[in-house]
């Protein structure tokens, strides 16, 4: 009942009355004793309304914020202006990805953005220090109780381990194609959802030229190369090499895939020509 009333409060509009409000502080704590499927349903609900940032700051002055996402009391100042700029982007994209705001506003992107407001109060994206390996993979098991879908769970660690390499890559400067690309492959659809979190933290011009960038590789080049035929199929490499399923017969289709969406390789034949290349130097490599 605590969290419907922000719920309320968010889709119809209205003001919480301070009596109310004062109640719900201090009963917060009761919050861990209602079943995580209920507590799971009212976040998903309010959340979804296009305008939270005033109530996220009364949900934070209540104390329940810190119940349901404690690492988000850590420095509640940055995460409240996170989410703000968050918000406000995904209700305008076009301000600042004008030639993507089309591919941004459909129906399924849309469908997800109720899990980015999660994320912040999540794990704030932060700008990394340049690191040669990247951190530990951020995973919403360990860290939240609440019981979400499989789904959800799994959008969520992904869109934010996604801004973590995202901060990684912008620290080094000029991404090469290639990087950009083990990328795009490694989270696919919900890249964009990431770009979302990580320019969320800052919106300087260079960051913005840098999101555009990723988002021109994935657009103009990823996605119609991944929604091509392959130019070399698994078919293909067991009747052609007679090789069965192996990590060489699953590193040859994950480099003729990636040439393929570079443009490095365009015909069947270069592609089988790089998959002998790649058999050839697997059996020269020393034991």
């Amino acid at each position: 009942r605590m969290l419907r009333a922000f719920r309320f409060a968010a889709t119809l509009s209205f003001e919480i009355d301070e009596e109310t409000l004062a109640k719900i502080s201090h009963h917060n704590s009761a919050l861990t004793e209602s079943a995580q499927e209920r507590i799971w349903h009212e976040l998903t609900l309010f959340f979804r309304t296009r305008q939270t940032t005033t109530l996220l700051e009364v949900l934070h002055s209540c104390g329940i914020l810190e119940c349901l996402f404690p690492a988000s009391n850590d420095n509640f100042s940055k995460t409240f202006s996170q989410y703000q700029r968050l918000e406000a982007l995904l209700s305008e994209p076009e301000k600042i990805f004008p030639q993507y705001a089309d591919q941004l506003s459909t129906r399924n992107y849309q469908n997800n953005q109720y899990l980015l407001k999660i994320a912040i109060l999540l794990n704030r994206i932060e700008q990394k220090e340049t690191t040669e390996n990247p951190g530990p993979q951020f995973s919403v098991t360990q860290n939240w109780k609440i019981r979400a879908s499989n789904a959800e769970i799994k959008f969520i660690e992904q869109a934010i381990n996604g801004a973590t390499h995202l901060a990684e890559m912008y620290s080094r400067k000029d991404p090469g194609p290639e990087e950009i690309y083990e990328l795009s492959n490694q989270i696919g659809e919900v890249l964009p959802a990431s770009i979302f979190l990580f320019i969320s933290d800052s919106h300087s011009k260079d960051m913005i030229l840098f999101c555009n960038h990723i988002l021109k590789f994935y657009y103009s080049q990823f996605i119609p190369a991944m929604n091509n035929e392959p130019l070399l199929n698994g078919t293909d490499i067991i009747h052609r090499f007679c090789l069965s399923p192996s990590p060489l017969f699953g590193k040859i289709l994950h480099h003729v895939q990636k040439a393929q969406v570079l443009g490095n390789i365009a015909t069947h034949d270069e592609a089988v020509a790089l998959a002998e290349d790649i058999i050839q130097s697997q059996l020269t490599e020393p034991e």
